[in-house]
């Protein structure tokens, strides 16, 4: 097999690491980290903040110094603080009024090339990098193995202000441009690999002939879903849009269940897996000849030898008393294969509904997570007693590989367009994306496992059209979900919800696909209020186009949209009915504008949930 140059990621890119979890030492007996929520940041605090969180610590603490039980002062994006409490401090703070919530610190799950190339994002594409040397991609993970080719580059520019506290021996750069670890090990070098392998295909360097013991030849557990108010990822992912930065999170691995992902805050990026058209199988010699073909990444030869297997009448019913009496097996070494089903989505891939917002499709895209190449971390790379294999490059699956290929492609169209905001880069990934189809009408299929598609880095930096949203839009949405105590603890300020008709519904924000769930054996008529800005063409006419479906009547209105400049913005309505959709089902149909040059995709899904 010939050998292709991959695109691991973009070289020029900068990757800020930060360790995942803030974990409590051996010594510290009956206190616990804990995360003490304060609010919005304001511009006059960054000064005091650190000397107010100290005071604040003074009136609960008890048998110790503030100083020795605060872990850290969030001073960038929201004000807070972490810090070691036992449960009566925890309890005291809780009650203060200056306190919003007080969240235990969580260790995460992990959410455990060709790819890039499969997606049509080979090294010959257009760049920007001058644009490029100032975009900082940020990864919160097991850590990072700074000694990694794909992380190596000149030391880090003299603007940057960041802090490298990566721990012992932990050296920063233009690349790995900063880090912080907030856990036990007091280092943030990556000990799993996990980490690695995520920001490596993220933001790494294009390493060139790097294989998986030869196979992948390139260059290179559920979370409990939370309402946002009670979610500090939530709460720390609406700041950040606040701040202009969009937010990558995997969708989780607990499929194929219905209503599993676990990512559904509408400000972030939420991302399935799916497959590419390089697949790693294996095959088994059975000593009667019979070959067995499954999926496994076997990088041992066995050189003919063959290996008892249980007693194969306990096994089948098929075997002849002779097959039976010792049975063998000869494992061969994995081997890859074109994959021409591609893209379908990993069944291990989170699927919606979304259990908080239901009229807001998640996940939002899919992007590659089966059998990633990848930069790997000098951890061995299983925990089978005795395999004490390393290896600089690692293939892994799951949706923590599917998200940083997002992040990579919302960092991209980040340099063409420095000054969109995180929900117009999450609008043309979405609007651009390869459409995927599922004959099935189950409830838990379709777009609820997919989103809009499979990502499409190239036709992302010219969507023509955006559906645009601010950080007031996103509190509106709240609004309708929750009373205004409740939005002023994830949006930190003094919010105020409109009332009455004003108050709206999740129907019309702003969202670059249309969801809305209904009554099952019912008649159903729902209307969708969206506008969207010109982005491409200044003078430029676009056309509603609807996909047929047998189940739904949609109706737009109006359907030509005439702009005459950049940046403009029209609004538009999208009645969608229908009747007699069965319980548990979906019905999907699509919206595309298009002007000729563009095409601007938003799925249509209306659908019930099971009979109670």
């Amino acid at each position: 097999m010939a050998k292709h140059g991959v695109l691991l990621s973009y070289h020029s890119f900068s990757v800020l690491i930060i360790t995942l979890s803030l974990l409590c030492r051996a010594t510290c007996y009956d206190r616990k980290v804990y995360i003490v929520y304060l609010g919005s940041l304001l511009s006059d605090e960054l000064c005091s903040l650190s000397s107010h969180h100290l005071s604040i610590l003074q009136k609960v603490v008890e048998d110790s110094s503030p100083e020795n039980v605060l872990v850290r002062s969030y001073k960038r994006s929201l004000n807070g603080f972490a810090a070691r409490l036992t449960d009566q401090e925890r309890e005291k703070l809780s009650n203060m009024k200056e306190v919003a919530p007080v969240f235990p610190s969580r260790t995460l799950q992990l959410q455990t090339t060709r790819s890039w190339d499969f997606m049509g994002f080979s090294e010959k594409i257009g760049r920007n990098s001058t644009v490029e040397s100032d975009i900082i991609v940020g990864v919160i993970d097991s850590g990072i193995w700074p000694e990694s080719d794909s992380f190596k580059d000149k030391p880090p520019p003299k603007k940057w202000k960041g802090a490298c506290e990566g721990g012992k021996n932990f050296t920063c750069h233009n690349k790995l441009i900063g880090a912080r670890y907030y856990s036990s090990t007091e280092s943030a070098r990556d000990d799993t690999g996990h980490g690695t392998h995520t920001a490596s295909t993220a933001a790494g360097n294009a390493i060139r002939d790097v294989s998986f013991y030869g196979l992948a030849q390139a260059s290179v557990a559920f979370s409990m879903i939370q309402e946002f108010d009670v979610d500090p990822l939530a709460i720390g992912t609406f700041h950040a849009m606040g701040k202009g930065i969009l937010t990558s999170h995997a969708a989780g691995n607990n499929g194929p269940s219905g209503a599993t992902v676990s990512s559904v805050a509408p400000w972030v990026l939420t991302v399935a897996a799916s497959s590419m058209d390089r697949r790693i199988i294996d095959k088994v010699v059975l000593g009667n000849g019979t070959t067995a073909i499954g999926n496994s990444v076997n990088s041992f030869t066995l050189n003919g030898t063959s290996f008892p297997l249980i007693h194969g009448k306990d096994a089948s019913r098929n075997c002849t008393e002779t097959e039976a009496r010792d049975p063998r097996v000869n494992i061969l070494k994995s081997e890859v294969i074109k994959n021409a089903a591609a893209p379908a989505v990993a069944s291990f891939s989170a699927r919606g509904s979304n259990l908080i917002l239901p009229d807001i499709i998640k996940p939002d895209i899919s992007a590659p997570g089966i059998e990633i190449l990848a930069a790997f971390s000098s951890a061995p790379i299983s925990t089978t007693p005795g395999d004490m294999r390393r290896v600089n490059y690692n293939v892994q699956s799951g949706t923590s590989m599917s998200c940083p290929h997002a992040a990579g492609v919302a960092a991209y169209v980040k340099t063409f367009h420095p000054d969109w905001s995180p929900a117009a880069i999450k609008s043309s990934i979405r609007t651009t994306a390869w459409p995927m189809n599922d004959p099935s009408s189950n409830v838990a299929t379709g777009e609820f496992t997919y989103g809009s598609g499979h990502i499409n880095p190239l036709k992302a930096i010219d969507p023509g059209l955006v559906y645009d949203a601010s950080k007031e839009d996103y509190i509106k949405l709240m609004c309708i979900s929750y009373d205004e105590s409740r939005v002023r603890l994830v949006s930190g300020g003094n919010s105020t919800c409109p009332t009455g008709p004003d108050k709206g519904s999740p129907k019309d924000h702003n969202y670059p696909s249309m969801g809305a769930k209904v009554t099952a054996m019912q008649p159903f008529t729902v209307t969708f209020n969206r506008r969207v800005k010109n982005v491409g063409i200044a003078n430029s006419t676009y056309l509603a186009k609807i996909s047929p479906s047998s189940k739904l009547e949609i109706k737009v209105v109006p359907e030509v949209l005439s702009f005459k400049s950049l940046n403009e913005e029209k609004t538009f309505n999208v009645t969608v009915s229908g009747t007699n959709l069965p319980f548990e089902s979906r019905a999907s149909a699509s919206l595309v504008w298009s002007d000729g040059t563009h095409s601007v995709r938003s799925p249509i899904v209306v659908y019930t949930v099971p009979r109670t």
